[in-house]
């Protein structure tokens, strides 16, 4: 009995898939804590949620207490949203003919995607949700069959809890919403890209805010309060002089200015400057419109310095010039209590040898993941039309627009922001290689040009590293 490329593939992808879930399954069990996830499994298993943390992870995981209290359920969810999601893109690689397109679960592998997966983090539900969401919906469009009814109840519900799952997804969910709608990335008749580019985030947006309000019915905490101390701190900083609202001593507005720092928002209630923040609680001035005020003033007035601040920041986020200001590539369990707490075994010791290994090269450095983004987004524009080409241009584009929402919005520098960006790159360019080409001097073109930029970016890092 002769067995079949298709045949292999076909038991291939799945037993992957299935090692890659009981390896991380193992070596992160049962699910590793920060003082963010302390916090959502606090309002878990009270029930009472705030909206500092988008409640729908606190929320769901408050489901699953009532099955078991612990990190054991929402962390094996995640996990397996995640490995079903590589496993249905590999599985639609692989009907779109590409040789070894069954192999794309290995990406679950590697160190910089491997690193987060046991973390109990929005960011690795956002990553995993959408993985799942676009990898089913792709595998059953490479097919050219129809979903199941269930299948594509599971599909929105995915895409819906990594919309609600961090507060910026709803400017990356634009082309993914759309890529599930059945819509053409690429149609000559723009209005209907255009129309979900402008009406889907806000539409999102609403519905975060009526689930948030009615649903979760979160306490308010006014998060935003943070983009604008940190924006408020940041011009102050630059001018030389106190911005942020509040009843400060003479002694405090001359501090106030030094309370900066370009990676973070922190600065504002961290050692000598902690008066800052909690002056402004004790005072009801967070999320109140003066701040708000206080904030548009400042933007206004000193353009500027504002462009100064946040450029510094894009700095310390893409980590483009200089070392790496923060080793976050692998992370421990902070939680005390021995029921819920990882116990690092040698193979967690020798990922997180290789993920320190590799930290300061530009794998570790979004840049070059924002870069990789912007070429998938050009190449699938030179590629001709198929459910490859698609997925390729939703993926890369939201890869692409969720890097960029954190150079306004941003408020802190930490690499993990980039996880569901590097997931989608590599997505997209999986599925680029199983694409035909409409134009070889367009494809040379962008691929020269994006070959150039890797090269370009890749050799400034390693200068600016030679140089510290």
């Amino acid at each position: 009995m002769t067995v079949t490329r298709r045949q292999i593939s076909a038991a291939a992808g799945p037993a992957i898939a299935a090692f890659g879930f009981l390896l991380s399954a193992t070596v992160y069990f049962p699910g590793l804590f920060t003082p963010d996830s302390m916090d959502q499994f606090e309002q878990s298993q009270s029930g009472h949620f705030t909206d500092w943390h988008p409640p729908v992870m606190a929320m769901l995981w408050r489901a699953f207490n009532f099955i078991h209290v612990g990190p054991e359920l929402l962390f094996g969810f995640h996990l397996a949203l995640f490995w079903i999601g590589v496993w249905a893109i590999g599985d639609g690689l692989t009907r779109r003919g590409l040789a070894y397109g069954a192999l794309f679960p290995l990406i679950g592998l590697l160190p910089f995607v491997f690193n987060y997966l046991g973390l109990l983090w929005k960011d690795v539900a956002v990553a995993a949700a959408w993985t799942f969401a676009a990898g089913l919906a792709f595998r059953r469009q490479a097919g050219q069959v129809k979903a199941h009814t269930i299948e594509q109840v599971c599909v929105w519900a995915a895409f819906a809890y990594g919309v609600l799952a961090r507060a910026n997804t709803i400017f990356a969910a634009a082309p993914l919403a759309l890529y599930l709608l059945g819509g053409n990335l690429f149609s000559r008749r723009l209005w209907p890209q255009i129309a979900a580019m402008l009406l889907i985030p806000p539409l999102l947006l609403a519905g975060s805010a009526v689930f948030n309000k009615y649903v979760a019915r979160a306490e308010p905490q006014y998060a935003t309060s943070s983009l604008f101390l940190f924006d408020l701190a940041g011009i102050s900083h630059r001018l030389g002089k106190n911005l942020i609202p509040g009843p400060w001593t003479a002694a405090q507005e001359r501090q106030i200015p030094n309370c900066y720092g370009p990676d973070k928002w922190d600065h504002t209630g961290m050692g000598e400057c902690a008066f800052v923040t909690s002056t402004l609680d004790e005072r009801d001035l967070s999320g109140s419109p003066i701040l708000t005020q206080a904030w548009t003033s400042a933007i206004l007035s000193h353009p500027m310095e504002y462009l100064g601040h946040r450029l510094a920041y894009t700095n310390e986020l893409m980590r483009w010039l200089g070392p790496v200001p923060t080793r976050d590539a692998f992370m421990e369990t902070e939680i005390a209590d021995p029921r819920y707490a990882n116990t690092p075994g040698p193979l967690f010791r020798a990922i997180e040898a290789v993920c320190e290994a590799l930290t300061d090269t530009p794998l570790f450095r979004p840049y070059f993941w924002l870069l990789l983004a912007i070429s998938a987004a050009g190449l699938s524009f030179a590629a001709e039309n198929s459910p490859q080409r698609q997925v390729a241009g939703a993926l890369s584009l939201s890869a692409l627009i969720y890097l960029l929402s954190y150079i306004p919005f941003g408020v802190a520098s930490d690499f993990r922001y980039a996880y569901w960006s590097i997931i989608a790159d590599l997505g997209a360019g999986a599925a680029l290689l199983a694409c035909r080409w409409r134009n070889a001097r367009v494809l040379g073109a962008i691929a020269s040009a994006s070959a150039i930029g890797v090269i370009a970016m890749i050799g400034s890092s390693i200068v600016s590293q030679i140089r510290t």
